[in-house]
């Protein structure tokens, strides 16, 4: 897909077909797909965030775990569609959650036992993503006074996405971990480890 977002957006953009509208957060609005989307006819639609603050305003605590952009552009498409928006939200909120979603429950271990809270960041797969998540994650309060520990699973087929989560940790942009494990075949490698450390 690329390393760069202009690059992940010009693949992104190769999915567009004939004729069709497609929903785009504005942030991540890029020339490349207004022009093919020009070139096949087709129209695109830049969802602003603050079109839909009155919703957040007031049922804020709904789809809590569901990050903000994606709510945004099921309400824009819904809307698009003539759906209204206390039908949309209550089918989105009886929804199940793709697998990877983000996730938040509890266990009780050791002795004397305590409590921990574990968070499946499973679609966090890059540094801004889990960035992002570990924003939402401590604006819940639930995680307020307690130590933060990460693991960081590095696959062997991404290579460049070691690479990325190398510079991240370097540049200081996972300090809110108290503790960062690092799993997977890159894990063990020389350059790796010693960039981590």
């Amino acid at each position: 897909m690329g390393t760069s977002r202009e690059e992940i957006a010009a693949s992104f953009s190769s999915s567009i077909s004939d004729n069709c509208t497609i929903f785009i957060p504005k942030e991540e609005y890029f020339p490349v797909f207004q022009r093919t989307a020009g070139r096949l006819n087709s129209k695109i639609i830049r969802v602003q965030e603050e079109s839909f603050n009155e919703y957040f305003q007031s049922e804020e605590k709904l789809l809590s775990t569901e990050f903000k952009e994606n709510i945004c552009l099921s309400l824009a498409v819904s809307e698009f569609l003539g759906i209204d928006k206390d039908t949309a939200l209550r089918g989105m909120s009886k929804a199940l959650p793709d697998f990877g979603s983000l996730k938040i429950w509890t266990a009780q271990v050791g002795s004397p036992s305590r409590k921990l809270f574990l968070v499946s960041c499973f679609a966090a797969n890059d540094p801004k993503s889990t960035k992002d998540v570990l924003s939402k994650i401590k604006g819940t309060g639930l995680l307020t006074g307690k130590e933060i520990i990460g693991f960081l699973n590095l696959r062997s087929d991404r290579g460049d996405r070691t690479l990325q989560w190398v510079e991240a940790v370097r540049r200081g942009a996972l300090k809110g971990f108290h503790k960062l494990a690092v799993i997977g075949k890159h894990s063990l490698a020389d350059e790796v480890s010693r960039k981590l450390a």
